[in-house]
């Protein structure tokens, strides 16, 4: 058995990640009655190791998740078929932008009065830019905060997802449950990498019960619009996230802004806040668990 301070010193990362592994079910800890310390045993060290392992490979909480706790071979096969492929479709994006800048800066450096429309032209007809895949991956670091939140800090890459908005005095699970089925048809449900996320649209008001909720779920470039379910890019954006449940998420959103607002690093932006559900069980309002992402922008 091991402290929490001896696991996180020997496995580089912080006491409040592990924490975090717990409240979402994937570690478990034992308490010492007299001292109160969390302890780890082997089990759970091995648990953690696969863990980090996954997450090595790009891989999200929520798809982790989903792995370790309903683990299914062609699932996560499949999962890691579609990462090998969005990395493979990052590593061109990058070729193809080392070249271009290479390209762009002979242009500059051979001659005076260079027109970027040319240039630009001569790059598309040399050029096969085609339609990239885009994954919706995190770049995860973990804050202290002073609050005692559990506060990390993800960059959401741009992505495309497909969308559903509806109305009414409960209009997340209207939406939510129209979404479930158009993406089952579609075999997304079976994917380790589909994530989902949601907001109010429009918030609701004092004056009026009924307001709005969209939902959204991540698809490749090929999806396309059908059965009221629409298809849009999301350029992503930075933020900072905090895990809850169900009873508590209003509670939590007004945290989460307060620690950006007192935060000396960061502040507010202007991009989509997010409710990601991260249980298997969407609609158990017993269990049923969101991370919170809370728009951000580094301080100048």
């Amino acid at each position: 058995m091991k402290k929490i301070g001896e696991v996180a010193s020997a496995f580089d990362v912080s006491c409040r990640t592990l924490r975090y592994y717990e409240e979402i079910g994937l570690l478990k800890s034992f308490r010492n009655e007299e001292s109160l310390y969390r302890y780890y045993d082997e089990a759970s060290l091995k648990k953690l190791e696969e863990i980090l392992f996954l997450k090595s490979l790009g891989l999200s909480m929520k798809e982790i998740l989903k792995v370790l706790t309903i683990y299914d071979k062609e699932k996560f096969r499949t999962s890691l078929v579609n990462r090998l492929k969005a990395l493979q479709d990052e590593s061109k994006t990058i070729s193809r932008e080392g070249s271009r800048i290479e390209k762009l800066l002979v242009h500059l450096d051979g001659g005076v009065g260079v027109k970027l429309p040319e240039i630009m032209a001569g790059f598309h007809h040399s050029e096969d830019d085609g339609q990239q895949t885009r994954s919706c991956e995190e770049v995860e670091k973990v804050r202290t905060s002073r609050e005692g939140l559990d506060v990390r800090i993800v960059q959401l890459k741009p992505c495309k997802v497909a969308y559903y908005r509806s109305s009414g005095k409960s209009p997340e699970y209207d939406a939510l449950r129209v979404m479930e089925k158009w993406a089952s048809r579609r075999g997304l449900l079976e994917l380790f990498s589909t994530r989902n996320f949601g907001f109010n649209n429009p918030s609701p008001s004092p004056e009026s019960e009924e307001y709005g909720y969209e939902v959204w779920f991540t698809v490749t470039e090929k999806t396309e619009p059908s059965d009221g379910v629409g298809i849009k890019d999301f350029s992503g954006g930075l933020y900072a996230v905090i895990s809850t449940h169900l009873h508590d998420i209003a509670e939590n959103w007004k945290e989460i802004s307060r620690w950006v607002e007192s935060n000396d690093e960061y502040c507010g932006g202007r991009h989509q806040c997010l409710e990601e559900i991260i249980s298997p069980d969407w609609f158990d309002e017993s269990t049923v668990q969101f991370d919170l992402y809370y728009p951000i922008l580094r301080r100048q």
